[in-house]
């Protein structure tokens, strides 16, 4: 396989790449900057003879020169130069910025998901052996930075595509909890599916996380979507089933050749702003959520205590759209069609 770019991609894919987020260090690139290279096709006209010659230009920075250089000539490939992206993080990241990550994004922790808590820069701080948790956020805005440089950028291409290849077989959109056979890929070289995505998320345009699930569609098709959802159960004003929300979407992006029925059940079911019933009726909570209160008081034969209207109401709804008490009383004291009869104690006015 030949890794030799030629002049016209180096020039067009390379040289214009600015010094500040290419990839070298950050004490090369503070020398550059003070000697007035902008950009990598600058650069490469010093010689090493030139560069050792700036101040505070030493040995090592030459170093990392050369490594940057090694490396772009090797990126014009379109192939995998590493055996999986632990490689890739170990060519970018030092000891401490690969563990800062590592623990912040969950990258060895089986159980770790990307709606759990992250592990404090303090937690991460004491495990370094009492570090000041300023100095943990400092590593790992660098690592961060490091792995968005537009070298990295380049080489970690052929893991996004395969990454993002995976989740358009899916439809373009696969659920955290859907992710668990993903664990044993080598490609990924032990980093947990779950961490790594949300790392992808962070430093590359690929990929992105929405309410629990991870896509590769463009974030303004996911945005129209959304707002077609949003616009018909509004106009609906009640429960309303996936076929007719469907329906809807579809004829308005007509345009739009996508697995209609998994994407929108994955959009439905994970937006934190739509509800399910368990027979599979969507609706807005301020609109839906009434509506359902209001049925459950016209059956039962006497007044309810929210805290049973609460647990009434959530034992017809999805796991995910359920409630709190609280969230049950603000909308009962907004409903013109129940009283209170005592505290804490409701019925549907006469």
């Amino acid at each position: 396989m030949n890794l030799q770019p030629s002049p016209t991609v180096r020039e067009e894919a390379f040289d214009k790449w600015l010094v500040l987020h290419s990839g070298l260090s950050p004490r090369v690139i503070h020398c550059l900057s003070e000697a007035g290279v902008e950009t990598i096709g600058e650069l490469q006209e010093w010689t090493d003879e030139r560069l050792l010659r700036l101040r505070h230009f030493g040995v090592t920075s030459l170093k990392n020169v050369h490594w940057f250089r090694r490396w772009t000539t090797r990126a014009a490939s379109a192939e995998f130069l590493f055996p999986h992206f632990r490689a890739l993080l170990q060519e970018f990241l030092n000891k401490s910025e690969t563990f800062v990550l590592e623990q912040r994004y969950g990258l060895t922790d089986p159980l770790f998901r990307p709606q759990m808590r992250r592990r404090t820069l303090q937690e991460i701080a004491n495990q370094l052996g009492g570090m000041t948790r300023e100095r943990v956020r400092q590593i790992e805005e660098q690592g961060l930075l490091q792995l968005r440089s537009s070298l990295c950028r380049q080489l970690s291409q052929p893991f996004v595509r395969q990454l993002a290849g995976r989740l358009q077989s899916k439809g373009g959109v696969v659920l955290s909890a859907e992710l668990g056979d993903w664990a044993t890929d080598p490609l990924l070289g032990g980093c947990q599916p779950w961490g790594l995505l949300l790392l992808l998320t962070e430093v590359t345009d690929g990929i992105r996380l929405r309410h629990d699930y991870f896509t590769c569609l463009p974030a303004d098709l996911i945005t129209r979507i959304e707002e077609r959802v949003f616009e018909f159960l509004r106009q609906s004003s009640g429960l309303v089933s996936f076929a007719r929300i469907k329906e809807s979407v579809t004829s308005t992006l007509s345009d739009i050749d996508l697995p209609w029925d998994r994407v929108l059940t994955v959009i439905l079911n994970q937006h934190p702003e739509i509800s399910a019933t368990s027979d599979g009726h969507y609706f807005l909570r301020d609109v839906g959520g009434p509506i359902i209160l209001q049925e459950i008081l016209r059956v039962q034969p006497q007044p309810l205590h929210f805290y049973d209207l609460t647990r009434i109401y959530n034992e017809r709804v999805q796991a995910n759209s359920r409630v709190g008490s609280g969230q049950i009383l603000r909308q009962l004291t907004q409903m013109p069609a129940v009283r209170r009869v005592f505290r804490g104690v409701y019925e549907l006015s006469a």
